[in-house]
């Protein structure tokens, strides 16, 4: 089970950028291990895979198995078919081109795990050399079956500018509910990732862990609150993720339930990544991921008790002030000194050094304390 290194996005919308602190943009110390990094506390690991198989491909979070491509990919064959139409969305098999095949978002595959929202193209396969186009994977439910289905390859980056930074149309044909995620070092196809239930066709309901629709998504703590990593049935409806070293600091890790998301997108407002940019948004992902890559959400909130705070504060995205009522969790408070209280913090257009329950922090004082307002003292909130 592989590792993964997540860093905070880039929390800046294009049309008008907010400073956040140090400690939210920090991208260095790589963490392998799973638990602590050495620094500061914006790294981060997970274990999201829950494929069944142990072959050299592993599936980060797609819910039915994912596995057994090779390290070298698909060699563009393919079998006849071509990559034109491969993870292309679809309703019916002739939507999909000669030789390929389509599975909607009603069907219960054990490859995907269930249904991929919109459709996915795909083709039978035993093996890799079966799939059409560079870096095209035959994966398998589990280890033991003869026969899989094809995913189109990848390549993870360029590393996302601004959050609302456009897909790109040479990616998992440029959809918004598919996302580049890498299997192991190098290696990378699109997955299917639903983020809302209406992507979802008939009584299906797109499954927080999965990324896929099913019949019943598991039970669970919901989106922003701590889980166990270690726990020996998920405690999460979604995944676990741990941001080692802590984001507030320390030695360690905090841990968040969340869900898999798309990166970027022009209009990632109205997008249904996190249930929409009401209920959450894409915010974490491995360093150097793109828009179109496979990342990971974090909560709406309105006061910083909503958070974990104060390993995450409650925080608007600049630029959004028009649009949405709402901010996000995100990178865990700097502290400050009571001689700093009500200035603006160093490296920050938007966070000023406030007192809390649990000392003097920048946060964002649009969002309210709450519980984590001193007695007798301001609630913050503007």
């Amino acid at each position: 089970m592989k590792a993964q290194r997540f860093v905070f996005l880039a929390t800046a919308f294009a049309i008008g950028a907010a400073g956040y602190g140090c400690s939210s943009t920090s991208t260095s110390n790589t963490d392998t291990s799973g638990t602590t990094a050495a620094g500061g506390g914006t790294t981060s690991s997970t274990s999201t895979s829950t494929g069944t198989s142990t072959s050299t491909s592993t599936s980060t979070s797609n819910g039915g198995g994912g596995q057994g491509g090779n390290a070298n990919g698909g060699n563009g064959q393919g079998g006849g078919a071509t990559s034109d139409y491969l993870a292309a969305s679809c309703s019916a098999d002739a939507d999909c081109g000669a030789g390929l095949r389509c599975v909607t978002s009603t069907t219960n595959d054990p490859v995907f795990g269930g249904g991929p929202a919109a459709g996915y193209c795909t083709k039978d396969c035993t093996q890799d050399t079966d799939c059409p186009g560079d870096g095209s994977l035959c994966l398998k439910a589990t280890e033991q079956d003869a026969q899989g289905l094809c995913f189109l390859g990848c390549a993870i980056g360029p590393a996302l500018t601004y959050i609302n930074d456009p897909q790109p149309a040479d990616k998992c044909q440029g959809r918004e509910d598919v996302s580049c995620a890498e299997l192991q070092q190098g290696i990378a196809v699109c997955l299917p990732t639903c983020g809302s239930d209406i992507q979802c066709d008939g009584d299906k309901k797109c499954d927080p862990r999965s990324g896929v629709c099913v019949d019943a998504p598991g039970a669970g703590l919901p989106m922003g609150v701590h889980c166990d990593p270690n726990a020996a049935t998920p405690d999460c409806q979604g995944l676990c993720l741990t941001f080692s070293a802590g984001a507030g600091g320390g030695g360690s890790p905090d841990t968040m339930c969340s869900s898999p998301c798309v990166m970027g997108g022009e209009d990632f407002l109205n997008q249904l990544d996190c249930g929409g940019s009401t209920k959450g948004l894409c915010a974490f992902a491995s360093e150097g991921a793109g828009s179109g890559d496979h990342a990971f959400c974090t909560p709406a909130c309105k006061a910083q008790d909503d958070c974990q705070f104060p390993l995450f504060g409650c925080i608007r995205i600049g630029g959004t002030e028009a649009v949405i009522d709402n901010g996000y969790c995100l990178g865990g408070a700097d502290t400050c000194t009571a001689a700093e209280a009500g200035k603006l913090c160093a490296n920050s257009t938007k966070l000023f050094c406030t007192e809390t329950t649990e000392g003097y922090l920048c946060v964002d004082k649009e969002w309210p304390l709450g519980k984590f307002a001193p007695a007798g003292g301001a609630d913050g909130g503007i």
